[in-house]
């Protein structure tokens, strides 16, 4: 948008919009959305391939339509541990100490 507040192109997405009876996707719209817009908020976020792996995994790969928001909050809960435990490096124990993996402890429901 320049500063007068008047769309960088020449017709307004609106007109367009009223002309082809179907919304369009251009630049300002879509700053727009960049802007305001959760699922965009959500691509930007710097956790957004945790998000999307995890919802893939949930609802695609699971095929799950509808949950529960306590359900997904567990299965949600369960991949974080799962990640915790794969990303945390291996601790390299003194000669003579047994290795034992502590795990963080899993809050009870």
């Amino acid at each position: 948008m320049t500063e007068e507040g008047a769309p960088l192109h020449g017709s307004t997405s609106r007109t367009r919009e009223r002309e082809s009876g179907v919304g369009s996707l251009d630049y300002d719209e879509l700053v727009a959305l960049c802007r305001h817009h959760a699922a965009w908020k959500l691509l930007q976020a710097d956790n957004a391939a945790l998000m999307l792996s995890f919802f893939h995994k949930v609802f695609v790969e699971q095929g799950v339509r509808s949950i529960a928001g306590v359900e997904l909050a567990d299965h949600l809960d369960d991949e974080l541990f799962a990640l915790i435990d794969f990303l945390r490096p291996q601790r390299r124990t003194p000669v003579g100490q047994s290795a034992t993996k502590q795990k963080i402890p899993r809050r009870e429901p």
